[in-house]
């Protein structure tokens, strides 16, 4: 802790970014003990920025990793999940399984080229 605290770190810390920040409530307590020490990371360095990165966390649970990284006046922002070139299809399987996923990539190929983006 001495270390974390010492003039070179405090100068050199950036920001302290959580991805799969729901991990803090699922393994905080009893499988990763580090994630329930995140909160005395962030208090170690009270001005650096905090990022806390989520797709699964519901809102009771955006609300307690909040609570636990003792954020202060957060900004949250959120996205719809709903991503409509992922998407879920039933294929019926013909013929062995080689030719069908010969076929299943081949249309896939041919979709990612017809769609693809030159910048």
């Amino acid at each position: 802790m001495e270390l974390l605290q010492s003039k070179p770190y405090q100068e050199s810390v950036q920001s302290i970014i959580v991805d799969e920040a729901h991990c803090i409530l699922e393994w905080g307590l009893d499988l990763r003990k580090d994630y329930s020490n995140l909160a005395m990371l962030c208090a170690t360095f009270p001005t650096v920025p905090v990022v806390a990165l989520t797709a699964t966390a519901s809102k009771a649970d955006v609300i307690l990793i909040k609570e636990s990284l003792n954020l202060k006046k957060p900004v949250e922002i959120a996205a719809n999940p709903a991503k409509p070139n992922i998407f879920y299809e039933n294929i019926i399987r013909k013929g062995n399984d080689l030719e069908f996923f010969q076929e299943l990539l081949h249309n896939q190929l041919f979709y990612l080229k017809s769609n693809w983006i030159t910048l």
